[in-house]
């Protein structure tokens, strides 16, 4: 889980460099390895690198639940686990697409 905390710390340094000439991110599970409390972190990490670069968008696929409290848009492809009928849940969620 450290090894892999210190991956993604890296891969989002490394934003820095790139994002001059794209501002969108796109991530495919990077914070799969992750435990329960470094998939935590991994958010905070990730928030504070938007914020700190500006960065307009951010696409991630993953399964980590801790992404199920914030304000996002989902893509939801067959077979998710999401309730979209659970007000809170959906509390600042938007599905823009779904398979």
């Amino acid at each position: 889980g450290e090894t892999s905390l210190t991956n993604v710390s890296l891969s989002l340094a490394m934003l820095e460099c790139m994002i001059k000439k794209y501002n969108i991110v796109y991530l495919d599970e990077v914070d799969c390895t992750l435990s329960t409390e470094n998939r935590k972190l991994f958010i905070e990490m990730l928030e504070n690198q938007m914020d700190s670069l500006n960065i307009e968008q951010c696409f991630v696929i993953s399964h980590n639940n801790e992404f199920y409290d914030k304000n996002i848009d989902l893509i939801l492809l067959e077979g998710h686990d999401c309730d979209l009928n659970d007000k809170d849940f959906m509390a600042g969620k938007n599905v823009i697409f779904k398979l």
